[in-house]
């Protein structure tokens, strides 16, 4: 029989006798958040299976993401501090003189995604308290996160509590759609290698439409494309080449074969003039057919002479001159190109400047210190006979004016001068003078503006309103102004006053009870001036502030869904104007307003 060491069986009968390791009770308890993912518009609800669920977690007040800690590769680098992060490498930069440290970003364990079963059903486990965003993914569903309404758009938060289970969670997904099509050229032959763009149209917040690109394309041989896993929603769809998706010709050629062909820019159903194309709607789950035809161009030149009646050469030569072209792409971003086939003669001061592709431009010829920008419009044809005139500008002074007030503090005021057409000038680089601070005193000073058409836009606290505002001793609050070019200074007075209203409102649904998470919209009666704009989210409780309000007569809005800046829409408006709740604001005026939400649909 074998005999048993006494050491080790005094060992063994010792931990049988002593009790179990309870769980810390200072150890919070876990989290998690149950619910299932099903398809939009079903009827019973089907199940969508192996949808992709990633939960963050983020900063209740900030919306900010935490940082995932011992994330391999992370390098978290913060001035003031000597020692990485736990559970990194990385080592952070030294202080920096006169700045104060940061603090460290927040940092949370990596969750890992969870897929959804055969019946849709989903559980995220093991979280600790706090908020959470959830994102949810399957190919040929919409992109979206919980609680999402608009797209895009953002998806509301998960808050947990130490131990709780979030369940009953139902994602409705949204099948996407598909477009496609076949284009020929102007002989009826399939048109190979034409850049296609899916286009919708938006707004900015000064109001201006611009256009959003949300899917690129490219014909093959037999003139087919395709645009897959589409939002739903209304769009347009453009083909061909032009400085307008300038940014979308980087296409290469895929076969040497091909002949590089450039196509006019033409929208769907066979148009040049975006005004007069259709506007296609991708529906959820359908295809959509858009055939048409793409006719292949041609390129053309600009042609044209410099002149500067302010130089000391009495022929008004401009030796330097340097030239180029600016435009807006489709999509409202900017880009300047200088010709690489051009000719400038400076004894002259006559250009060509060839191998210009359709579009709109703005024309800009430098020689320091004098400057010109001049809009050109290349259609159908070569530009001839083009007068550009360098300036030096309009210096122009101002001041701010507190009324029966002394002056807010310093750097709190601004003032920016912006093209009125609020079209393609204001995109450009320098085409607009930059804004410019008032001094402790309120004076100002924009030099070097060139002739054209404004709206001075001032920018104050929100403890100060734009009482009256002058240019050459006109009343510019309402109007736009105009610097002309035999001008050598102008003056602008900006008269401020504190008498600012204040709403303090809240946004009920059709039973009167509070929307929470809603976005309210204060227009003013002067729809030109957008910069009187506001907008609050509502609160948990339905209630949102506005404060720093201009004096005068508005109308309050909340839809329910509503894209970014899709109150400045004018179909949107048409459809909501009798919705609208009428404000009056006075001066110095505290108001209790609410207004009824505008459903979906609407």
């Amino acid at each position: 029989m074998r005999r048993l060491n006494l050491p080790v069986l005094a060992t063994i009968l010792l931990a049988t006798l002593l009790p179990t390791p309870i769980r810390s009770q200072t150890q919070a308890a876990r989290s998690r958040i149950e619910g299932v993912v099903v398809q939009a518009g079903t009827t019973p609800p089907q199940p969508v299976v192996g949808a992709r669920i990633t939960v963050t977690k983020v900063n209740a007040a900030t919306g900010a993401n935490f940082v995932v800690a011992g994330r391999a590769g992370s390098v978290l680098m913060t001035a003031g501090s000597t020692t990485p992060f736990p559970g990194t490498s990385a080592w952070t930069l030294p202080p920096i003189p006169g700045l104060p440290t940061p603090p460290p970003p927040e940092t949370a364990p990596a969750i890992p995604p969870v897929t959804t079963d055969q019946s849709g059903r989903f559980v995220v486990p093991d979280l600790d308290e706090g908020a959470y965003k959830l994102l949810i993914t399957q190919n040929g569903y919409v992109k979206q996160e919980y609680g999402q309404r608009v797209f895009p758009g953002q998806g509301t938060l998960i808050s947990l509590a130490a131990g709780q289970a979030f369940k009953d969670v139902t994602i409705r997904l949204i099948e996407t759609g598909n477009a496609g099509g076949r284009i020929v050229d102007n002989t009826g032959l399939p048109a190979a290698a034409v850049p296609l763009q899916l286009l919708k149209a938006s707004y900015n917040q000064f109001g201006q439409r611009i256009f959003q690109q949300a899917g690129t394309a490219r014909t093959n041989d037999r003139g087919e494309f395709r645009f897959y896993w589409v939002t739903p929603g209304r769009y347009y769809v453009a083909g061909g080449n032009s400085a307008a998706n300038y940014t979308f010709q980087g296409y290469a050629n895929t076969n040497s074969n091909e002949p590089g062909d450039s196509y006019t820019l033409t929208y769907y159903p066979g148009t040049t003039d975006i005004t007069r194309a259709t506007v296609v709607d991708i529906k959820s789950g359908s295809e959509a057919v858009l055939d048409f035809a793409v006719p292949k161009q041609q390129l053309f030149t600009i042609k044209g002479k410099v002149v500067n009646p302010g130089s000391a050469d009495a022929k008004g030569n401009v030796p330097a001159a340097t030239i180029s072209v600016a435009f807006q792409t489709l999509t409202g971003s900017n880009g300047a190109f200088f010709p690489q086939q051009q000719d400038y003669d400076p004894a002259t001061g006559r250009f060509v400047l060839r191998d210009v592709l359709p579009g709109s431009y703005i024309l800009q010829a430098a020689a320091p210190p004098f400057s010109a920008r001049l809009p050109v419009d290349v259609t159908n044809g070569n530009v001839e006979n083009l007068v550009v005139e360098l300036h030096t500008g309009v210096n122009i002074t101002g001041r701010f004016i507190a009324d029966g007030e002394s002056l807010p503090p310093a750097n709190t005021l601004q003032v920016q001068m912006r093209h009125a057409s609020n079209g393609l000038q204001n995109y450009i680089m320098g085409t607009s003078p930059s804004s410019q601070t008032a001094a402790s005193d309120g004076s100002f000073s924009i030099p070097g503006v060139l002739p054209g058409d404004y709206r001075i836009i001032p920018t104050l606290s929100q403890d100060f309103y734009v009482k009256e505002l002058r240019y050459n001793r006109l009343d510019a609050l309402t109007n736009p102004i105009s610097v002309c070019c035999n001008s050598d200074s102008a003056t602008i007075e900006v008269v401020i006053s504190r008498n600012v209203g204040q709403i303090d409102g809240v946004i009920v649904d059709e039973h009167v009870q509070p929307v929470a998470g809603v976005q309210a919209v204060l227009i003013p009666d002067a729809r030109q001036r957008t910069e009187l704009y506001k907008t609050a989210t509502t609160d948990q409780t339905g209630h949102f502030v506005m404060r720093g309000l201009t004096p005068g007569d508005y109308k309050l809005f909340a839809w329910e869904v509503l894209e970014n800046y899709g109150y400045f829409d004018p179909d949107v408006m048409r459809h909501a104007e009798a919705l609208g709740k009428p404000v009056h604001i006075g001066e110095s005026s505290k108001l209790a307003v609410e207004a009824r939400i505008i459903p979906a649909g609407n």
